[in-house]
This record gives C-alpha cells, sequence and structure tokens, in this order.
C-alpha cells in the first residue's frame, strides 16, 4: 500500500503543475480579452470561445499528466471526447440555424437601415 502512495506522491507534481500552467494560461487569457471586449458587444462570442478552447485543453492536459494507466488515460479521454461531440452536436443546430437565417436575410435585402419592423403590437 505504501508504494501506491508513493508513486502518487511522486508522480502529482507534473499534474499539479499542469494545473497551475492552464490556470494561469487560463486567467491571463480572460484578463486579456476582457479589457479588449470592454465596451464591444460583439467580441463575448470570440472570448467564450477562446476561452472554452483553453479550458478543454488544459482538462485533457490535467487528464492525461494524472499519474495513472494507459488504458485508463485512454477511457478517460474516449469519455471527454464523446461529452465534448454530445455538446457541440446538440448546440450546433441553433448555432447554423441562425447564422442560415442570418445569410438569407443579408441575400435578401428586405430590410435596410433605417426601416421600422412592426410585430403584432409593438
Amino acid at each position: 500500500m505504501d508504494s501506491v502512495i508513493d508513486f502518487w506522491l511522486e508522480n502529482i507534481n507534473s499534474t499539479f503543475l499542469t494545473l497551475l500552467l492552464f490556470g494561469s494560461i487560463y486567467y491571463a487569457a480572460k484578463l486579456f480579452l476582457d479589457r479588449q471586449a470592454a465596451g464591444k458587444s460583439d467580441l463575448g462570442l470570440v472570448r467564450s470561445i477562446i476561452l472554452f478552447l483553453i479550458a478543454i485543453s488544459g482538462a485533457i492536459a490535467v487528464i492525461l499528466s494524472l499519474p495513472m494507466s494507459v488504458e485508463t488515460k485512454g477511457q478517460i479521454a474516449n469519455f471527454l471526447g464523446i461529452v465534448i461531440s454530445a455538446v457541440l452536436a446538440l448546440s450546433s443546430a441553433t448555432l447554423i440555424g441562425n447564422g442560415l437565417a442570418g445569410i438569407m436575410l443579408r441575400m435578401i435585402n428586405s430590410f435596410k437601415p433605417g426601416d421600422f419592423i412592426k410585430v403584432n403590437e409593438h
């Protein structure tokens, strides 16, 4: 039992260093992107995507630096890939639908700046 504890204590340093590295990268990117996006509403999506990618890559790096067997790391990485794929698949339908609707409105040119749109009582 002591050999397992010694193994974990010897190898957990790389996990903590990886966690510290990606935590500091995430925090620095968040501060930088918050300064860039101040007052600009169109940069919010880009900021979110960048921070999401940093968080996902950090999670993968921390999982791969854990002191465990290669098979277990592979199973965890497969599970994480399935979860990320499910999130992207479920969220992309709305994103693609709204994007195509925006492209269609731009191509038809049915609205111009200064037009008033009336819907029911509004």
